[in-house]
């Protein structure tokens, strides 16, 4: 039996900055892969902001994944959610 794996096009953009990432960059050392999660309670809300120490393409469109151009946008992003 043969196995048909279907390639998806996934467009990805920076949620600082707005840039897009091209199909073409590989590797990414640039491109910054990171969790920015919620949970709540009846007596609480808590976020927790996670980054990977490297780009993994399995997990960009993991729910709560948050995706950042550079390390000046990962600053941005981490100074607004402190803010919030």
């Amino acid at each position: 039996m043969v196995a048909l794996i279907q390639e998806i096009m996934v467009n990805l953009i920076c949620d600082v900055c707005g840039a897009k990432r091209s199909h073409n960059d590989k590797p990414v050392p640039e491109w910054i892969l990171g969790y920015d999660l919620e949970t709540k309670s009846p007596h609480a809300v808590q976020r927790s902001l996670r980054f990977f120490d490297r780009w993994d393409t399995a997990h960009v469109l993991d729910l709560g994944a948050i995706h950042l151009c550079s390390v000046e946008c990962k600053d941005k992003y981490v100074k607004r959610a402190r803010a919030a």
